[in-house]
This record gives C-alpha cells, sequence and structure tokens, in this order.
C-alpha cells in the first residue's frame, strides 16, 4: 500500500493552502484507491498562516499573523511595491501584546 503525503502552501489570490491540498488528495483518491493520503496544508509566515497553525494550536497561545496585520491579503494592497508597505500594524499588535494580560500568555508571531 502506497503512502503519500500532499503538502504545498496556497496559491496567492486563488486557492488556500487547505484547498490546493484537498484537491489533489481527491484526484490521487480517485486515481489510486488503496493509497493513503495524508493532507498536510503548509504556510510559509505569510497569509493563510492562521488558518494553517491555529487548529494545532493550544488555546491559550497568541498568534500574531504579520501578513494579516499589515494587509497582505488585501488585493489593493498586493500590488503596491513592497517598499510602500508599512509595517506599524504588527509593531503595534506585539507592543499591545507584551504590555497586557497577554503578555503572560505564550506568543508566535508569523512573518512573511
Amino acid at each position: 500500500m502506497s503512502r503519500i503525503v500532499v503538502a504545498m502552501d496556497s496559491f496567492k489570490g486563488s486557492l488556500s493552502a487547505k484547498r490546493a491540498v484537498s484537491i489533489i488528495a481527491d484526484v490521487l483518491a480517485d486515481e489510486m484507491p488503496n493509497a493513503v493520503i495524508v493532507q498536510s496544508p503548509l504556510a510559509d509566515g505569510g497569509e493563510g498562516t492562521r488558518a494553517i497553525i491555529e487548529p494545532c494550536m493550544p488555546e491559550n497561545v497568541c498568534l500574531i499573523e504579520s501578513a494579516q496585520l499589515i494587509g497582505l491579503n488585501l488585493p489593493e494592497v498586493r500590488s503596491l511595491d513592497a517598499m510602500n508597505r508599512g509595517s506599524t500594524p504588527l509593531g503595534v499588535a506585539i507592543d499591545v501584546s507584551l504590555s497586557s494580560a497577554l503578555a503572560a500568555r505564550p506568543a508566535m508571531i508569523a512573518v512573511s
């Protein structure tokens, strides 16, 4: 029996990592019905990272996703030159998490 791991990142602006992995796994299952197919969506720290990591995290961990805070998931921001993007929202989120009740919780920062 074959064991196949389908592990991939998203296709920016068209497919989430979960959806891309699901499509490929479905095709493989049709073509290789006896295979064990493991679905493992990935994220590189950019958009979609929260959706991949959060279900696996303990409840008390704070996750700060830079791509979402900076707005990289928004179409109008994607078209901007990288030098014109600001990271102020990320800095504010880190500052607030360190200076509030969240400081007592473990934190994870996903940076793209």
